[in-house]
């Protein structure tokens, strides 16, 4: 994922956390809830899954299944998986208050082990500690989110999401390039939507199935026969 992600950005960022989903649902209930306005109606079930949403929309405060079902939910949503993830964003910023808000500062030692025991990572303990203390001073009111903009295309006849090279570009060097020099086309490996579409007109012309020719020519179509009563046949 860190190499993927070093083609998109234009540069290796420096470590990884992959964060079991259980984490996230004690570290809700650890803080005893997070006050959020959910943005609409979140109704779905699927037994296979063991999951199963039921929110109503509004302010109200989430425990963390109800959590875990809101930055989950998407069928509901015109654009599904991008707001989706503006929602978990949204989410996500306002936990990182209730986390480091004074009344949930002497929880420190327990949001620890919930760490320890569900994050799997790269990073050591000194650099866990120094981006402990550095978000202690963060104004989470000021904290910005990005989702790289593009549209939804065909690829080989899987849907997917291809981003627009030039607002990535644009993006990655306001916020997140590490380096004076500016990031260009040439340091990054992006399928744009105008090439995802090349690449599925040439694999639709490669796997084009020949069209069917009836054995027989209805009698009742001869060479007067006119276009439209044959279509309309």
């Amino acid at each position: 994922l860190k190499s993927h992600l070093a083609k998109l950005l234009g540069f290796e960022v420096d470590g990884y956390a992959m964060v079991n989903l259980e984490a996230f649902v004690e570290l809700v209930d650890l803080v005893g809830g997070v006050e959020f306005d959910v943005p609409m109606r979140m109704y779905y079930s699927d037994p296979t899954q063991d999951l199963y949403i039921d929110l109503q929309a509004g302010l109200q405060k989430l425990d963390g299944q109800q959590a875990m079902g809101l930055v989950r939910y998407r069928k509901g949503y015109a654009s599904q998986d991008i707001q989706r993830t503006q929602t978990q964003q949204l989410f996500l910023k306002a936990l990182a208050k209730k986390c480091l808000s004074v009344v949930n500062l002497g929880k420190i030692g327990e949001m620890a082990q919930i760490f320890l025991d569900n994050v799997t990572t790269d990073l050591t303990l000194g650099n866990i500690a120094y981006f402990g203390q550095e978000l202690l001073k963060c104004d989470f009111d000021t904290m910005y989110t990005h989702t790289l903009q593009g549209e939804a295309v065909w690829v080989k006849d899987a849907s997917c999401y291809a981003i627009y090279l030039n607002k990535t570009l644009e993006v990655v060097n306001q916020y997140f390039n590490p380096y004076e020099t500016e990031i260009t086309e040439e340091h990054v490996t992006i399928r744009t939507p105008e090439e995802a579409r090349a690449e599925q007109a040439i694999w639709e012309a490669q796997n084009k199935k020949p069209e069917e020719v009836p054995e027989e020519v209805p009698e009742e179509v001869t060479e007067e026969t006119t276009e439209a009563e044959i279509i309309e046949d």
